[in-house]
């Protein structure tokens, strides 16, 4: 049996006032009144939500890292860009986090480059040592490459 509205909350409200009536038990008395208390708004004991960690931090901190072990020209170059990329967008977004990764990819890449390229230099360098040191020694028209070649008119002369 469909009820309409009105009727339908006069039947909730008559059972409801029924069961008090035929119950047992008197309802409690409501609580007394506390003394007015000024409520502080509750703390969260966890840290305030940060963005996270900016991806471009640590690609540059990988990056440089890379630089120095693998190979120093591509990763470090990038390092370094990722890194300054980063210290920007971290400074932009105040909740972001990863400005010392940024930092550390920066100066790895920077580091890696310059080791590498001493390495270079010093690779030229022995190099170029080496080869100017074999046009030291000259051999005067006297010298015998081999010491069979003053037989060899001997072997051929028959």
């Amino acid at each position: 049996m469909l009820l309409a509205g009105n009727d339908e909350q006069r039947f909730q409200r008559t059972r409801v006032e029924h069961i008090a009536m035929n119950s047992p038990y008197e309802p409690p008395p409501p609580p007394p009144p506390g003394p007015p208390t000024h409520v502080q708004p509750a703390q969260s004991p966890y840290p305030p939500v940060t963005q996270g960690t900016s991806g471009k931090a640590t690609a540059s901190m990988v990056l440089g890292i890379c630089s120095i072990a693998v190979c120093p020209i591509i990763p470090g170059v990038l390092a370094i860009i990722f890194g300054i990329m980063a210290k920007r967008e971290i400074d932009e977004n105040p909740g972001m986090e990863g400005r010392g990764q940024a930092q550390a990819g920066v100066i790895l890449g920077i580091v890696g480059l310059a080791l590498w390229t001493i390495a270079i230099i010093a690779y030229i360098a022995i190099i170029i040592v080496a080869v100017s040191a074999t046009d030291d020694y000259s051999y005067g028209d006297d010298y015998n490459y081999d010491s069979y070649s003053y037989m060899l008119p001997q072997l051929f002369s028959t």
